[in-house]
């Protein structure tokens, strides 16, 4: 009887073992990658819009009723409720930029984010949705803010989620929202951006004449007719994020529609517009023509800026090729300045301010703001 019992208790100590070795693991959640929460503007208490972007894990999928949440740890929503609406969803087969908008309803849906603080939106899909995306891995969800509803919090660091989720992937970023030098970044890592006053020197072989430029000041003090003024300043970021970085510049002001400097009454210094001068196709700096090229004025005051950085997307060198000093107007649409695609350390971009005005131009003083916007990508 004795050795029957011990025989009993080996076979239970087998069938043990064995249902060890065969029951099943739980599936290990994946980290997305190329996470990056682009804000319109960086600004303490600022409305800004968010456009997240992120890459999926080459073997997950989307499946009907997954979810993909996101939240807003440190964002308080407002008085208004946030609303499928003020959300859209696209998708990207390769992360080169050609998104695809999912419909809502059809594809997903939103739930309704209440107000309160450390708010999360979450996606849900469906079946039509799942279909759309199929095997596509990028993923862009963009927030398009509205009167009190989601502010950006005072002056820090704040982490964005994806949390929660039912799809199976998890990944975390961080925005900066740094008062006077705006800043958006994504992290588990780190991102730096300092602005100094240029005083000395040349900016894209234009040379500096204005030797009181601060941090957070450019003056020309009292303009000459016929003779343009040159200031300049320093950007430089630190950052540790895989896929480098974006520095753009962003003219503001009152109107939100000005891309040049004005004065207490109707007169404005305009942008730097000859022959369709742009950040994509700056121009050689020509003041008191018109774009045929004769003498008659079209304006009688011209500000732009110009960029040392040969390394920009799109057409890298469009603003040094050819020996530099080229000139794009300011624009309330942020455009690039600044760019590289690895990790940088004290990278430093000179940023060129140039303006000019003739006879015609109005007596009066002129002022305007530029803002820096610096992404990091992780």
């Amino acid at each position: 009887m004795k050795k029957l019992m011990i025989g009993r208790r080996w076979i239970l100590a087998l069938l043990f073992l064995a249902g060890l070795l065969v029951s099943p693991r739980p599936a290990a959640a994946e980290t997305v990658t190329s996470f990056s929460d682009a804000l319109s503007d960086a600004r303490p208490t600022v409305l800004a819009n968010h456009d997240i972007k992120f890459k999926m894990d080459a073997l997950t999928t989307i499946a009907n009723t997954e979810t993909v949440a996101i939240k807003f740890t440190g964002f308080t929503v407002g008085s208004a409720t946030l609303v499928q609406a003020d959300f859209a969803v696209a998708h990207d087969t390769d992360g080169a930029g050609s998104y695809t908008a999912l419909t809502p309803t059809t594809h997903y849906t939103i739930a309704t984010v209440t107000a309160g603080a450390d708010k999360t939106a979450t996606i849900t899909f469906t079946t039509a949705g799942a279909t759309a995306i199929g095997a596509d891995k990028y993923m862009e969800v963009t927030f398009t803010n509205g009167t009190d509803k989601l502010p950006n919090p005072s002056a820090n660091s704040y982490t964005i989620d994806i949390d929660q989720s039912t799809f199976g992937d998890t990944g975390q970023i961080q925005v900066a929202v740094v008062a006077g030098v705006s800043t958006s970044a994504t992290v588990s890592a780190s991102l730096s951006v300092a602005v100094a006053g240029l005083n000395a020197g040349t900016v894209n072989n234009a040379t500096i004449d204005q030797t009181n430029t601060t941090p957070t000041e450019i003056s020309f003090s009292t303009l000459t007719v016929n003779t343009h003024k040159v200031a300049a300043q320093t950007v430089t970021v630190s950052t540790n994020a895989g896929e480098g970085y974006t520095t753009t510049l962003k003219w503001l002001d009152g109107s939100g529609t000005s891309d040049g400097l004005t004065s207490g009454g109707s007169n404005n210094c305009d942008g730097f517009s000859y022959s369709a001068a742009s950040n994509a196709s700056p121009q050689a700096w020509v003041a008191g023509t018109n774009p045929s090229g004769t003498s008659a004025n079209i304006d009688t005051c011209w500000y732009g800026y110009t960029t040392d950085d040969s390394t920009l997307g799109g057409t890298p060198s469009r603003f040094t090729t050819g020996g530099g000093d080229k000139w794009a107007p300011f624009s309330t649409t942020a455009y690039e300045i600044a760019y590289d695609s690895v990790p940088v350390n004290a990278q430093a971009t000179h940023i060129g301010y140039k303006i000019e005005a003739n006879a015609l131009q109005p007596q009066g003083s002129y002022t305007g703001t530029t803002e820096y916007i610096t992404t990091a990508i992780f």
